[in-house]
């Protein structure tokens, strides 16, 4: 397919597509001339990827490409393929710049044992930690551990049947990576939400039922 088929397909401008071969978050078409070239599924795939990466996770396109670098060099086997995509939209997470000023719940310190504690999400986990407590309002250590145990069983079971191909599994974990941090953050805002209007109906029927 041509350029402009490419733009419908894709539903993506031209000029963005362009501007996405320029900076090497597409690759090139096979030419045909010196001014067309034809494109196939697998830029319709890497533009797909591209519009998570950007409009859904929000990654600069310096992180984009990143994170595109990564996956396009996952050659190895299905375990490292998981570890790359993940760690890799985990490049663009910025720790915090000040040290940690409380001493970390026991879970924080196993992971940190485990992936590091300047691992950029170990970072912004204590720092999300530290900023509760300046706040007046710490996170209880047996409610940390519950979301943790939640998620990774979330995760689990959105990592069954992963393409064989070593760089469709660090693609596929990408994507999913972006899609549902995105949805449990938007989860995460509605349960709040729907668990204080409960609080607050329940309150006031228990005031009505003292009347």
């Amino acid at each position: 397919m041509q350029l402009s088929e490419l733009s419908r397909q894709s539903r993506v401008p031209v000029p963005s597509i362009k501007f996405y071969l320029r900076e090497g978050l597409l690759h090139r078409g096979q030419p045909l001339s010196p001014r067309t070239s034809a494109y196939d599924a697998s830029h319709l795939r890497r533009l797909e990827l591209v519009k998570i990466l950007i409009d859904v996770q929000g990654l600069s396109v310096a992180g984009t490409r990143k994170v595109l670098e990564a996956v396009n060099t996952a050659t190895i086997d299905e375990a490292a393929s998981i570890r790359l995509g993940v760690a890799a939209l985990s490049a663009d997470r910025v720790g915090p710049q000040n040290p940690q000023e409380s001493a970390p719940p026991e879970l924080v310190s196993e992971l940190g044992n485990r992936h590091g504690m300047d691992d950029p999400n170990i970072c912004a986990l204590t720092q999300a930690l530290d900023t509760a407590v300046k706040a007046g309002t710490p996170v209880d250590p047996a409610t940390l551990t519950l979301a943790w145990e939640l998620l990774v069983k979330l995760a689990a079971a959105t990592l069954t049947d992963l393409p064989a191909d070593p760089t469709d599994a660090a693609e596929h974990v990408v994507i999913g990576t972006a899609i549902h941090d995105r949805l449990i953050s938007a989860l995460w805002f509605l349960s709040r939400r729907e668990a204080a209007e409960r609080l607050v109906a329940n309150r006031a029927g228990s005031i009505c039922q003292g009347r």
